[in-house]
């Protein structure tokens, strides 16, 4: 046997296999491999969504049993608040009953209340009629007991008793009657009753049935025996005193009611021209305007402050004011005819108000009227000062001060203003 042949043969065939091994077999072991990994990771995510599908089915499942729970609790709940809106509404409906018994039962206890003023018996009925929770016909009960009538004035009890007999029983059976119904009453109650005077008891009788005690005292107070009191005489003011009125426009307002300082005072002066119009031509020169304040003057007895007024007014008129006095004020150096009366435009016509006015003031008047007004500032400085002094009458300071001005300006080389301007 050629054994170097043999050997060679042998190591041949394994580096043969070996590389067949490494270039085939251990490539396609190692893709072989990798896709066995990538199966095992898709099964695994496969298997993992299986089990939530499987578990949102079971979910899916348990879903209609839920809403049918919930239904039913829904229905439950439906079915108690009905029950509880009939019940709200059912104690409403007594809440309402009970406040209705309740105003109800105020009002009865309220006239029982006024009822036991005039006629406590019946009251006291009526009272204890409610108490026992009863219904009480407070009118039946006035009309069974009668309302105190002699609450009224020029009612005593015969009368009273009188108009019982006749069915007049309650105030507001009094208040309904006629006062010829009452007369007769009267009359056929006999000689006794024929005295009494019925014209006022309706009235009376109306304010008691309403319980309006004050005014129907305020009214009694105004009554004697049922009728009422003269009112007493009013006391005649001389109105002569009054400027513009003499005796025949007195006797006029005397005639129409007015005959106080205080009535006068209160008139409006349309009705003083209506009664002087209506009086005839001879006083519709008259103006009353003034009139009623005078009055009140008068009637307060201010006869200094009247008098003051009056002084101001001629035929019950105020005098037209008399037009502002006016000085010359061309007496004042540096002023002359022209600057007077642009001084006298602006509202400085005195020397008064010329001794108020500050130079700036001064020299814009004097500006507005033109550049021919102008003048130095020293002559118009002293415009102030002389009008103080002549103000005052010290004629003899003011030469002074005018001869002291003409000194200074000749001292100064100055001409002296034009006294023309």
């Amino acid at each position: 046997m050629n054994w170097p042949i043999f050997l060679l043969g042998i190591v041949v065939g394994w580096i043969i296999e070996w590389l067949v091994d490494l270039l085939f077999w251990r490539k396609r072991q190692k893709k072989w491999m990798d896709d066995e990994s990538g199966y095992l990771t898709q099964l695994s995510e496969v298997q993992t969504e299986l089990e939530n599908q499987r578990t949102l089915a079971a979910q899916l499942g348990e879903v209609p049993t839920g809403l049918e729970d919930t239904r039913a609790s829904t229905e439950t709940l439906q079915l108690r608040l009905t029950a509880v809106e009939v019940e709200r509404d059912q104690l409403e409906a007594k809440l309402a009953t009970m406040t209705a018994e309740r105003q109800e039962f105020a009002e009865q206890f309220n006239r029982l209340s006024n009822l036991a003023a005039t006629a406590p018996a019946a009251a006291g009925v009526g009272l204890l009629a409610l108490s026992r929770g009863e219904s009480v016909d407070l009118q039946e009960l006035s009309q069974e007991a009668g309302d105190d009538l002699t609450m009224i004035e020029g009612i005593g009890p015969k009368i009273q008793e009188l108009l019982y007999q006749n069915g007049i029983h309650t105030y507001s059976q009094l208040a309904e009657s006629e006062v010829e119904q009452l007369q007769a009453i009267l009359v056929a109650g006999g000689s006794s009753f024929r005295m009494a005077e019925p014209s006022s008891w309706p009235r009376q009788a109306k304010l008691a049935a309403a319980h309006d005690w004050v005014r129907l005292q305020t009214l009694k107070e105004q009554l004697t025996g049922g009728v009422r009191r003269p009112e007493e005489t009013v006391v005649e003011d001389d109105l002569t005193m009054i400027e513009g009125i003499g005796p025949k426009i007195q006797e006029l307002l005397y005639q129409n009611g007015i005959r106080s300082y205080s009535q006068l005072a209160e008139s409006e002066v349309e009705q003083l021209q209506a009664i002087l119009v209506a009086g005839g031509a001879s006083f519709r020169m008259a103006d009353p305007s003034s009139w009623p304040r005078q009055a009140k003057l008068a009637a307060a007895s201010d006869w200094v402050r009247l008098q003051t007024l009056k002084e101001q007014l001629t035929g019950g008129v105020r005098r037209p004011e008399e037009p502002a006095p006016e000085d010359d004020l061309t007496v004042i150096e540096g002023i002359g005819p022209k600057i007077s009366a642009s001084l006298k435009e602006h509202g400085i016509r005195t020397f008064t108000q010329l001794a108020h006015t500050d130079s700036e003031r001064l020299q814009e008047i004097l500006t507005e009227a033109g550049p021919t007004f102008k003048l130095a500032s020293f002559a118009v400085d002293s415009w102030p000062e002389q009008a103080l002094l002549a103000a005052k009458g010290d004629w003899e300071q003011l030469h002074t001060l005018k001869d002291s001005l003409k000194a200074g300006r000749e001292d100064a080389g100055e001409s002296e203003p034009q006294t023309e301007a």
